[in-house]
């Protein structure tokens, strides 16, 4: 798994600081297991993994500091 950040400094007045956040989670898209279910029944044992749902997450997010 990968995951990227970018933080740019849109702007600086004095003490108030503007800044832009971007972020991918999970890059390479990779198909994570989330957790594996275990069932054992007489002779037979089996096994289920659960991925997640979302392969690839973006995200934004704006930063205000005074």
């Amino acid at each position: 798994r990968l995951d990227l950040s970018a933080a740019l400094l849109l702007s600086r007045r004095g003490a108030l600081e503007h800044r832009l956040n971007v972020s991918v989670y999970n890059v390479y898209a990779a198909r994570n297991v989330l957790y594996a279910y275990i069932s054992v029944r007489q002779d037979e044992f089996r096994f289920k993994y659960m991925n997640s749902l979302c392969r690839l997450l973006p995200s934004v997010s704006y930063l205000l500091k005074f």
